[in-house]
């Protein structure tokens, strides 16, 4: 709530951002803020409702600061006018790129060292194996520039 308060002071009359300025600054301090730590609890399937509830809350605030919307606003008015989907949707999307992120983590890193060995068992590990691409570099003795060729 700090950093939508702060939100708010930044669009107020005297010093005034613009509210794309102020989506921005929602979307690249806020939301990042808010939704730390969320794949570890937030589970599509079973959400825990008492702390989404308490993120839509957050999230209310700051497109009201946003649009200039007047409290009695309907919430999924505000969403639509700004572009800002809802949480859940914002904290599934962060829960799937993670699950994806995850099998394809080197056997060496931090994170998969710390998870049961019975999960490097049943994933198959050759799927995520991203084969390196060759680029082929031009001989540094071969003179094929135009450049080169031009009298000085």
């Amino acid at each position: 709530m700090a950093i939508v308060n702060g939100l708010k002071v930044l669009g107020n009359s005297i010093i005034w951002i613009s509210p794309a300025n102020l989506q921005l600054l929602y979307n690249t301090v806020v939301i990042p803020a808010i939704t730390y730590g969320a794949p570890l609890w937030f589970v599509p399937d079973r959400p825990n409702m008492s702390l989404v509830r308490k993120l839509e809350k957050v999230q209310r605030r700051a497109i009201i600061a946003i649009s200039g919307g007047f409290w009695d606003t309907p919430t999924e008015a505000m969403q639509m006018l700004t572009y800002i989907p809802p949480i859940c949707s914002t904290l599934t999307k962060l829960h799937r790129s993670a699950s994806l992120r995850i099998p394809r983590l080197p056997i060496w890193s931090e994170i998969t060292r710390r998870l049961p060995a019975s999960y490097l068992i049943n994933v198959r590990l050759n799927q995520w194996v991203i084969r390196p691409k060759h680029v082929p570099s031009p001989d540094p003795n071969q003179r094929t520039s135009t450049f080169a060729r031009l009298p000085l």
